[in-house]
């Protein structure tokens, strides 16, 4: 028919989308569409019809100029039929729906995904749904099996002329998809999968005429399942020649050696003409090796001229991604290497700009020689020359991990690699040859791994079994692996930046389901825990399940509790029950359950870009969350008022005090308004109460897996609301508040997840009201670590601790690597005391430099940086390394800076710092030996006595001679009000049996230490203690506020504010200080709600006393919609 035939023929027609088309077209090609909108391929059933029926439907389209074109490739699964029984084509179906809806999430193979974050676009995506189909059963018209003797070559039917013409339909396509789901063939019962696909010398010459055309895209994606797709390791077509290929017909081979060779020839062309130049030479210097030819070398000029060199010093001292010294060693010219080496060529640079074609940046050209398939003699040449054998890449990988064949392996023992631990055995385990592994294991490799020595994340039989797929060695590799006591049911423990991965693959397959995320992210999420059993069942690679079981294998869940075979593993954690805030704000009356509003269809799944609102709340009862709607009544209250802008969010109070409140901007009020709400009751299935010996980490139920992916849910949401209303559990008649919030292990574990999550904000909204919300105080989750927290289950403990270490310790690597150091030290630092660990080490010297980052004592010492040597150490509570920097003259009388945001203040001291973050009593001796100042004041006149956390700390400073007693100007408060509003009753009790005051002169803000305790008892489990201790110690408890000075100018400022605006309406802090005047300690416990207080302040006659703007405490109960406290005050009248 010749190369004109029909429009594919056509030069300008076939330059649209090949500029340089290399292979001659001899039949047309006919394709089908790819969308929905007629009767056609994803709208198809059952087995494929074949190219005659097809046609005569009218379902089949010649090709044209602007069609975008999928080239499915494939392996016939029998000798007449390509899919008899349409499993095939299913997975493509499946497939392709979830390209073009974003459900199949396409991103790059394992091996480049930590160089090449690519991912399939929203517009490839449409071009696929909007596009056309190549699969040979329904393009290619008779197409019959190919049987030993039958040359289509020698034929002239269309079916052959069109066979022939496969190369150049590849050439025209937009997209190569490999479609290589693990099945049977029907004749010969042989897997069909990736690797059988790749061993196929027609799939490879179609592989390699879309590789080596000149598209501007030449990326290839390999469809493993419905749900797994990804793009193709570029080794993998370079290690798989045609002229090696598995043919059918054996006479076939020469004449698709010789397309290889004209793609090959024509790439090379290409790029001469067009470049890049670093491209034209690589596949210069691998055309022997891709064409299957014997190499030569050349003299020097050959070389140069060659490879494009101006001269022999230019080739060895080019820094370009392909300079001489690559070019020499990817041809296997040893001659030049030596030559070039003379010439003062590097051999040990690192490679960089080649990672599109495997060669990833900071590797070695050692490596690239071994990867590369180089001769022996090339690693020895290298090696001789002065390459390091030991020489990291930045995924901290060696050479010996990336050897090929045995010969590699004998180059590196003599050169004295380390060949014994067993991460090196990693690599060929993966990528190599069984003969390859068998040497290994010769020169003494571990078939096994040491967690603790080596640090390694998973072992070779884990390595193999991930990338056994592509390697048609791997089940000989597996059985010689086990052969040599290779354990069958190690588990993988992944440590440091993988396990930080493995959190982050969890919490996204909590979000999304793990059928919808990418194989890696899959197998990141399965990985803490995981055994080669269950490792090849999520592979889906069946020969090496069989393998496993033989040698006794067992079924040893993840650490997600996964079974190789437990179906639950479809179904855990996705995230499938939020509501939209505008039908919450519709409701009324206690909250459904999750299977109503699942059936009113009230209900959302969870996808990327949902702006998400995770409620947290103690249950009201024991059957019911909310059996009254009091709680969902207060947070749609709360929402509108945030929405509208007539409740307005600040920061604590002591938090306003020392900084600048954020606010919530118009745009973040139009997101909640637009937003979705998580709310454990109706976004949960089937969810119930918890009774002690029911621990739900151990069941399967829909209900236990949601309720052990909530942590996993709060990471994905955007906002994170703490609903914590005084009110009463209708059972057991406690008081359900923010105290009794704080103090639930669970709850700790959902706040600790959001604040040391990565998002960008991880402010937190506590609602106490329906007309008081403020950001929580960093030092209340600081101070409330799980290991203490409450459980109604006490053998969730040890599992929500380890949530918690989980979650500091991503936090930890994460800053480590993204920034910024302060945060990181700061962590890094306080680790020990966050997660309550009993043993205490001090730190090393060169381990501490190490760990904080600094490049020597002296450099921490003299630091001037918000966490500098001497906070780490005051922080991480080491003595030794106090004295050591102060000895280093670092100041021990430093001011913070830059802090603020973990709740440590500008100006605030060093001294100050130790006490606030509850540091034992020694390193505040310490620092008061090494000179501290123990009245140095902060800018608004508290100091260290103000700030102490325990009696011991008292002690100290009370041995120090500290100032107990004068209030702190100009803030005008006695050390002994910070001690009562903050600290525990023990402490109070300490200040008081040293004689501190508990009825203080009053000076600027005007308060005392009953006041004080009140005002923060809503955050302090210890408030009702130390209340009671105060008034025993004859506290006063009707006195009464004076605000002085600036402070009685920001109460009238504030009066006036809510004179204008409603009292009601106005924030929270400016009705505090509009009330504050003549505020009685009773007055203050109605203002802020909390009904224990105020109960114990009427048994300690104090009385209703109206304040200076006239307001009684039922007044203020009312005003802040404590309507709870009522009853209590009503007994006063006006």
């Amino acid at each position: 028919m010749g190369s004109a035939v029909s429009g594919l023929c056509s030069e300008a027609e076939t330059n649209s989308v090949n500029l340089a088309p290399v292979h001659e077209c001899l039949f047309p090609l006919h394709v089908m569409k790819a969308t929905r909108k007629v009767s056609d391929f994803l709208e198809m059933e059952g087995v494929p019809e074949a190219h005659a029926m097809l046609k005569q439907r009218s379902l089949l389209h010649e090709w044209h100029s602007g069609m975008f074109v999928l080239f499915i490739s494939h392996q016939w699964l029998s000798s007449s039929h390509p899919d008899p029984q349409g499993r095939q084509v299913a997975v493509l179906r499946d497939a392709l729906q979830g390209m073009i809806n974003g459900s199949v999430d396409v991103t790059v193979d394992f091996i480049s995904r930590t160089h090449d974050a690519r991912s399939m676009s929203q517009r490839t995506r449409q071009q696929i749904a909007k596009g056309y189909l190549f699969f040979d059963w329904f393009a290619i018209p008779q197409i019959t099996a190919r049987t030993e003797g039958i040359n289509e070559e020698s034929t002239r039917s269309d079916a052959a002329s069109a066979v022939k013409s496969i190369p150049a339909y590849v050439e025209v396509s937009n997209m190569f998809i490999a479609l290589v789901p693990e099945q049977l063939h029907k004749e010969t019962g042989l897997l069909c999968n990736y690797a059988s696909w790749l061993s196929r010398g027609w799939c490879r010459a179609e592989l390699w005429c879309h590789l080596l055309s000149n598209k501007p895209d030449t990326s290839m994606v390999v469809v493993y399942s419905p749900a797994e797709a990804e793009y193709m390791f570029p080794l993998d077509w370079q290690h798989n020649l045609i002229s090696e290929g598995d043919f059918t017909v054996e006479s076939d081979r020469s004449t698709v050696v010789k397309l290889g060779d004209m793609a090959v020839m024509s790439k090379i062309q290409h790029l001469s003409d067009e470049g890049p130049l670093s491209h034209f030479r690589f596949y210069l210097a691998l055309r022997p090796r891709l064409l299957g030819r014997e190499r030569r070398d050349r003299t020097l000029e050959e070389f140069l001229l060659h490879f494009r060199f101006q001269g022999l010093q230019e080739a060895a001292e080019d820094e370009s991604p392909m300079n001489g010294t690559l070019s020499a060693v990817m041809s296997g010219d040893v001659k030049m290497l030596r030559l070039l080496a003379a010439n003062r060529a590097d051999v040990n640079f690192k490679l960089c700009g080649l990672g599109e074609l495997g060669y990833f940046d900071t590797q070695t050209v050692l490596m690239a020689a071994a990867k590369s398939r180089q001769e022996p003699e090339m690693l020895s040449a290298l090696i001789e020359l002065k390459a390091d054998v030991e020489t990291r890449s930045r995924s901290n990988i060696v050479c010996a991990y990336l050897v090929r064949s045995p010969g590699h392996v004998k180059v590196l023992a003599d050169a004295k690699a380390n060949l014994e631990a067993s991460w090196p055995l990693n690599g060929p385990a993966a990528l190599a040859s069984t003969e390859t592994v068998a040497a290994m294991l010769k020169f003494r490799c571990d078939p096994n791994y040491d967690y603790e020595t080596f640090g390694v994340r998973y072992g070779p039989l884990h390595s193999m079994t991930l990338f056994g797929r592509s390697n048609r060695d791997a089940v000989t590799t597996a059985q010689l692996l086990l052969a040599h006591r290779a354990n069958v049911n190690a588990q993988a423990k992944p440590q440091g930046a993988f396990a930080q991965k493995c959190r982050a693959a969890q919490l996204e397959v909590a979000a999304k389901g793990f059928e919808a995320c990418p194989m890696q992210t899959r197998f990141e999420a399965s990985a803490p825990g995981i055994t080669p059993l269950s490792l090849a069942a999520l592979m889906g690679h069946e020969d090496l399940v069989k393998v496993y079981l033989e040698f006794g294998a067992e079924m040893i869940p993840n650490a997600r509790g996964d079974l190789p075979e437990d179906p639950a593993k479809r179904k855990r954690g996705v995230l499938g029950g939020v509501l939209t805030v505008s039908d919450f704000l519709r409701m009324s009356g206690p909250p459904e359950a999750h299977g109503h509003m699942k059936e009113k269809g009230w209900l959302r799944a969870w996808h990327p870009g949902m702006f998400v609102i995770f409620t947290s709340h103690q249950w009201l009862g024991s059957a019911h969350p909310d059996p009254q709607g009091q709680q969902c009544a207060v947070l749609r209250k709360a929402l509108l008022g945030v929405i509208s802008g007539s409740l307005q969010v600040q920061t604590d109070p002591v938090t306003l005090i020392n900084r600048v409140s954020p606010v919530i901007s118009a745009g973040l009020r139009q997101q909640i308004a637009d937003g979705f709400l998580f709310f454990d009751w109706f976004a949960i299935p089937q969810i119930t109460a918890r009774l002690e010996g029911v621990n739900e980490d151990e069941t399967r139920s829909d209900a236990a897996l949601a309720v052990q992916s909530i942590p996993a849910y709060v990471e994905v949401s955007s906002l994170f609301i703490a609903l914590v209303p005084e009110l009463t559990h209708t059972v057991t008649g406690a008081r359900c508040n923010y105290i009794s919030w704080l103090s639930r292990g669970w709850c700790r574990a959902e706040l600790w997840c959001h604040v040391l999550s990565n998002k960008l904000s991880t402010s937190l909204i506590v609602v106490h009201s329906a007309q008081e919300a403020e950001f929580m105080s960093p030092l209340d989750w600081q101070r409330h670590s799980i290991a203490d927290g409450e459980f109604t289950v006490e053998s969730d403990r040890s599992k929500v601790v380890q949530l918690g270490e989980i979650a500091v310790r991503a936090k930890i690597e994460y800053l480590s690597s993204a920034g910024p150091l302060s945060s990181y030290r700061f962590y890094l630092a306080g680790r020990v005391q966050l997660l309550r660990q009993k043993t205490h080490k001090y730190w090393e010297r060169d381990a501490f430099l190490q760990q904080f980052r600094f490049p020597s004592l002296q450099a921490a010492a003299k630091d001037t940086s918000s966490m500098n040597g001497l906070l780490c150490a005051t922080f991480a509570g080491d003595v030794n390394l106090i004295h050591n920097l102060v000895y280093m003259e670092a100041d021990v009388n430093l001011r913070l800076h830059g802090l603020e945001h973990f709740g440590y203040f500008d100006g605030q001291t060093l001294l100050m710092a130790a006490a606030k973050s509850h540091q034992p009593a020694r390193v505040l001796a310490a620092l008061i030996e090494l000179a501290a100042d123990v009245n140095s004041a902060a800018p608004n006149g508290t100091n260290p006595a103000y700030m102490m956390r325990s009696p011991e700390q008292m002690h100290v400073l009370l041995n120090a001679r500290a100032d107990l007693h004068s209030p702190c100007l100009p803030l005008g408060l006695a050390p002994l009000t910070g001690v009562a509003s903050f600290s525990s009753t023990e402490t109070v009790a300490a200040m008081l049996q040293a004689r501190c005051d508990p009825n203080p002169s009053l000076q600027g803000i005007g308060y005392g230490p009953l006041h004080g305790a009140t005002f923060f008892s809503r955050s302090n489990r210890h408030a009702e203690g130390t209340v009671k201790l105060l008034l025993a110690h004859a506290a006063d408890a009707n006195a009464r506020a004076k605000p002085q000075g600036n402070y009685s100018w920001i109460c009238a400022l504030a009066r006036s504010q809510c004179a204008v605006a409603g009292f009601e309406t106005s924030p929270f802090m400016s009705r505090a200080f509009a009330s504050l005047p003549g505020l009685t300690p009773l007055a203050a416990a109605a203002f802020i709600g909390c009904q224990p207080v105020m109960q114990i302040l009427l048994r300690h006659d104090a009385v209703a006393a109206a304040n200076d703007r006239g307001d009684w405490p039922d007044t203020l109960a009312t005003s802040n919609q404590h309507l709870h406290l009522l009853p209590d005050l009503s007994t006063f009248g006006v």
